[in-house]
């Protein structure tokens, strides 16, 4: 039985790329991190891809990043360039996970307004 295809992605589907201009200056710091001349994808552009991941449940895969930043509107919203799965996949190797910790220290720390919930 052959499994059925995906509907493809499509740009509107995607949510809530306004709140990463919060993110992305905190993020900034990691940029130079693990540098190669040939490597175009960076650490802080790396991480907003995957935060899209995380609060989109239509990308679902690497391979549904992939087709997420080939996207006009998601390529001017976090300064990125189309990935290829390959990219994504390598970076998820080469940069060091605990380099994140004061960014998300600095970020519990001061918390934006719209993070706040009433109870």
């Amino acid at each position: 039985m052959s499994r059925k295809a995906k509907d493809p992605i499509k740009a509107e589907q995607i949510k809530g790329v306004k709140y990463f201009q919060v993110i992305e200056p905190i993020l900034e710091k990691l940029r130079g991190q693990n540098e190669h001349f040939n490597r175009e994808l960076h650490y802080d552009k790396y991480v907003l891809m995957y935060l899209l991941f995380y609060f989109n449940p239509v990308v679902d895969s690497l391979r549904g990043l992939t087709e997420v930043s080939k996207f006009r509107k998601i390529q001017k919203a976090l300064g990125i360039k189309r990935y290829s799965l390959s990219s994504l996949s390598e970076a998820g190797y080469v940069f060091d996970s605990k380099l994140l910790e004061p960014a998300v220290g600095e970020l519990g720390d001061n918390p934006p307004s719209w993070w706040l919930v009433r109870l």
